[in-house]
């Protein structure tokens, strides 16, 4: 009767820990997205202007090669 109640206790903290760790994942993987992107917008920023249009040129080939996964 009683490993019963252990292993129903178990389970549910199995997925209490599953789920906190899902959260956490997420929300680190929002931070690095900001930075990265905070990164990537001052980085074009700072560059001179007749590179800034070959620069982002590239950048978004990047981005839609990534997003079709080649």
């Amino acid at each position: 009767m009683f490993n019963f109640f252990k292993s129903v206790l178990n389970t549910i903290s199995v997925l209490v820990t599953f789920l906190v760790s899902l959260v956490e994942g997420l929300i680190s993987f929002l931070v690095t997205l900001a930075k990265g992107s905070a990164y990537l917008g001052t980085t074009i920023a700072l560059l001179p202007a007749p590179i800034v249009g070959a620069a982002l040129t590239i950048v978004g080939a990047a981005v839609v090669f990534k997003i079709l996964n080649r």
